[in-house]
């Protein structure tokens, strides 16, 4: 495949984190159910429908359905575990316009020192084994042509990311 402009090719070095990547926005939230309560927070400007947020503790993301307010906002499914005065990390929904994602560990380093497993969605990735995710990939039927975001945990670790759009 061709490489387009705006494919990304990115390491995630030792460090729990999304792909693609969240950014942090204006305050924290709390949660009950679907609903969102932000403290500080402009959702009306920060967040839109279709856009993710991000419990890296919990190894979930959410998407917003809705935002009512600058401290309001509703979600299509609730986390796992409520949301309690967490940062609002948020992955935009134009990021996830994307054909493929696809990880993989490397072997070794260049000093020839084996990488250790990390994980993708709380799974294991074993170093050299390549994984793909793409829209034909995707579970559940949110409306939109996307693939959901992943989180990534290269917690003493390096995992090589590619995105093609």
């Amino acid at each position: 495949m061709a490489q387009k402009q705006n494919d990304l090719f990115y390491k995630i070095d030792n460090v729990k984190t999304t792909i693609p990547a969240y950014s942090a926005q204006t305050g924290t939230v709390t949660t009950d159910g679907i609903y969102v309560g932000g403290t500080g927070t402009t959702f009306t400007t920060e967040l839109k429908r279709g856009d993710w947020i991000v419990s890296l503790s919990g190894d979930e993301v959410r998407q917003i359905d809705s935002v009512t307010s600058d401290i309001i906002a509703q979600l299509t499914h609730p986390f796992t575990v409520e949301l309690s005065g967490s940062a609002l990390n948020v992955i935009k929904k134009f990021d996830l316009n994307i054909k493929e994602i696809s990880v993989v560990i490397p072997l070794k380093d260049s000093a020839g020192t084996e990488y250790a497993f990390g994980e993708i969605n709380g799974v294991e990735l074993e170093t050299g084994l390549p994984l793909t995710y793409s829209k034909g990939d995707r579970s559940g039927s949110s409306g939109y042509d996307m693939i959901d975001p992943l989180i990534a945990d290269a917690t003493g670790t390096v995992i090589n990311v590619s995105i093609l759009k």
